[in-house]
């Protein structure tokens, strides 16, 4: 079951965001991002979480499952996909680094269709988060933003 982040997921969240994306700030198109501002959805007990905003345009900044291969991150693209689409809008993106294969894959299957590569966006948005690392999956140095976007 898919529901809205409450007070009791705060902890969680903080912790999973430090964890495992280097802390609550987020950088996209080279804009840093404060993700326990945004809208969060939870899958589960704290199995799984989708953070996004819808202004100024629907985007998923952050999908992360604790379990991989077991529906988690389609069930809150469902969820949020059908979120948005009872408020009239038409279109989801998402930002990825070219290293990141998985998600790469995992949005195609879902029907997200490549917009635009933004050449070097990483490297560039290292000068407000120099924790981001500098090779990702499968030693892939770690230097474009691609951004997918799915007609809802």
């Amino acid at each position: 079951m898919v529901r809205s982040a409450n007070p009791a997921d705060v902890s969680w969240i903080e912790q999973l965001l430090d964890v495992h994306w280097g802390g609550r700030v987020t950088v996209v198109n080279e804009q840093p991002i404060d993700l326990l501002e945004l809208s969060t959805f939870v899958v589960g007990e704290q199995d799984g979480i989708a953070i996004f905003r819808a202004e100024p345009q629907a985007e998923l900044l952050l999908l992360h499952a604790m379990k991989t291969n077991v529906g988690i991150g389609t069930a809150l693209l469902k969820h949020l996909t059908l979120h948005l689409h009872e408020r009239g809008v038409k279109q989801l993106r998402v930002t990825t680094t070219n290293d990141n294969a998985r998600a790469i894959s995992f949005y195609e299957r879902r029907g997200f269709r490549l917009e635009t590569i933004r050449a070097g966006a990483v490297d560039r948005a290292r000068r407000c988060k120099p924790e981001i690392p500098l090779t990702g999956e499968g030693g892939i140095a770690i230097h474009d933003e691609l951004v997918f976007v799915l007609n809802i």
